[in-house]
């Protein structure tokens, strides 16, 4: 029978609250504060494992921690997964040490001063599903993700930047480096889950820079993709690492989270200029980076980046991945759903923006599994899940691209209308309707659009656009067109577009009237009748130029001249 006097405590502490509680098992914290100075001393000894559980993030700080038992047998401390544990000092492990990590959650530890001895770190990894993981030791090799049987059923593989392509590792003897991230799946041939061990020293004060590369390779137009690492069993805050420790990177991070379910990647844009202080997540992406997780920079300068992860940024984080609130103007969020998986773009508009990609600002579209559908701006010949720009300009037409992997339902929904000014109308444009007509959908009005949606569709079926009933148009109005300011004219491409009543939000008002186009000879092109206050599109299948664009309404009479492209 073991002993219950199985924990020697040599220390200075400061305990609050009566929830603290001595067990065979070890403690438990079920609220109460356990903090030390850092010249206080724990020593967890005796002869019979023992288990720190519940200890929540801020209140179990430890000054100097010893591990080290006493009896003739094999013993561990365990930190349980739900757990989490502070030592400002030093980290001593004579015997084993393990942070635990189940399907629920994973043991954090962040050690603020030099440790010894060996620790064990696991990492569970669901099935059939890719991982990005990185090592929290400093010795790992690719033999922990091998199994005493002499197989493997987890397969590895690791990001090659010059030559924009995956390569599979199999030596098991390559070393897994410090910072650097990994690709991981798990088989279900042989194993299901699989909880992958670390056994080695670990990694603390990490002040090493990890080197980025930008390659300039005729065959590669995707350069610059890095694939690296948190090298710590605790989160790191993306906003907390000091912007001089991201030398030539963009300020978005990119990473494959499985359980947020979407299919695709997960993407954060860091704090930056204000307003955008609270950073931007995209499909449930966050700034806090997991313990051990792998995740995606982008190096925008051919002299190559890097960047450097210390304790400064280390944080205790319960809730590994979460989606944030949108407190901004002029913010809207799409959101693509069908198949069983969905995908965000993010449209938001900031004067410190400019027209072009923002490293600061904006974010590349990464495709994620063929089966969930992918949504994303078209910004020249960039693609975008974070388009930012300078304003809202009246008349305002932004392309988007759409693509699914299975024929079926879809719809988009959108959010954060209300952020924008009153006198904004917003519309999605849906070029590719199944009744082979233009249907135009007025997002304040119905803010949800469901359609169908098929993998050989034309990905650039859609266009938003952007109206300022209190703006005149931009366009050149002719003299006398007796324009009273509730109908906007202009062009896209080779298409026509009239607003009508764009100052009202109420599409169902009858507007019976006629648009004619001409040329600039007074041929007549075409004539449509009209029927209410909507935006409304004409398509010109004629050469490039102007051409003279009439409304006639029963209110009024406008004339205006167009360019087509």
């Amino acid at each position: 029978m073991k002993t219950k006097k199985i924990i020697a405590l040599y220390l200075t502490l400061f305990l609050t609250g009566i929830a603290v509680s001595g067990f065979p098992q070890g403690i438990t914290n079920s609220g109460g504060y356990i903090t030390g100075s850092s010249t206080s001393y724990i020593k967890f000894s005796g002869s019979s494992d023992m288990t720190l559980k519940s200890t929540t993030a801020d209140r179990t700080t430890f000054g100097n921690m010893v591990v080290d038992f006493t009896g003739s047998g094999t013993y561990k401390l365990t930190l349980k997964d739900d757990s989490y544990l502070t030592v400002n000092g030093t980290l001593t492990m004579n015997d084993d040490f393990v942070l635990e990590s189940t399907s629920s959650s994973t043991a954090s530890l962040i050690t603020g001063g030099s440790n010894t001895g060996n620790i064990t770190v696991q990492r569970y990894l669901t099935e059939e599903k890719w991982h990005y993981v990185s090592p929290p030791i400093s010795n790992a090799t690719l033999d922990v993700f091998h199994f005493p049987s002499g197989h493997s059923d987890v397969y590895v593989k690791r990001w090659d930047e010059p030559n924009c392509q995956w390569v599979y590792m199999s030596t098991v003897t390559d070393p897994l480096n410090v910072e650097q991230g990994y690709a991981v799946w798990v088989d279900d041939n042989v194993v299901q889950d699989e909880t992958i061990i670390f056994k080695g020293s670990l990694n603390s004060n990490v002040t090493s820079t990890f080197s980025l590369t930008y390659s300039l390779v005729a065959t590669n137009s995707d350069t610059g993709w890095n694939l690296v690492g948190n090298p710590y069993p605790s989160a790191l805050d993306w906003d907390q690492i000091p912007s001089g420790d991201k030398v030539n990177i963009d300020n978005t991070i990119y990473y494959w989270n499985p359980a947020s379910g979407s299919g695709n990647y997960s993407y954060y844009v860091g704090s930056g200029t204000a307003p955008w202080t609270g950073g931007t997540s995209v499909n449930d992406g966050t700034k806090y980076i997991p313990a051990m997780q792998g995740y995606i920079v982008h190096c925008n300068n051919s002299a190559g980046g890097s960047i450097k992860m210390d304790n400064t940024a280390r944080v205790h984080n319960s809730q590994a991945y979460y989606k944030n609130t949108d407190n901004y103007s002029n913010f809207l969020r799409l959101k693509a759903t069908g198949n069983g998986y969905w995908d965000e773009l993010i449209i938001r508009f900031f004067q410190g923006a400019t027209e072009g990609f923002d490293t600061e600002f904006d974010a590349y579209k990464l495709f994620g599994l063929n089966a969930a559908p992918q949504l994303y701006s078209i910004n020249g010949y960039l693609k975008q899940c974070v388009n930012t720009l300078p304003k809202v300009s009246d008349g305002l037409i932004i392309p988007l691209g759409f693509k699914v992997g299975a024929a079926g339902k879809y719809s988009f929904s959108s959010s954060g209308l209300e952020s924008f000014n009153p006198n904004i109308i917003i519309y999605l444009e849906d070029k590719g309707n199944a009744t082979g007509l233009d249907k135009i959908i007025n997002l304040k009005l119905n803010p949800v659009y469901t359609f169908s949606a098929k993998p050989n569709d034309d990905p650039d079926r859609f266009l938003l656009h952007f109206y300022d009933k209190d703006i005149d148009t931009e366009d050149n109005v002719l003299p006398d067109s007796g324009s009273s300011g509730n109908a906007k004219i202009y062009s896209y491409e080779n298409n026509i577009y009239v607003n009508l009543a764009a100052d009202m939000l109420d599409i169902s008002e009858n507007y019976n009237g006629e648009i004619v186009v001409y040329n600039l000879i007074g041929q007549e092109i075409t004539r449509k009748t009209v029927e209410n206050a909507s935006l409304h599109k004409i398509s010109i299948d004629d050469v490039k130029g102007y051409y003279i664009v009439k409304v006639l309404t029963n209110n009024n009479i406008i004339t205006e001249k167009v360019f087509i492209e």
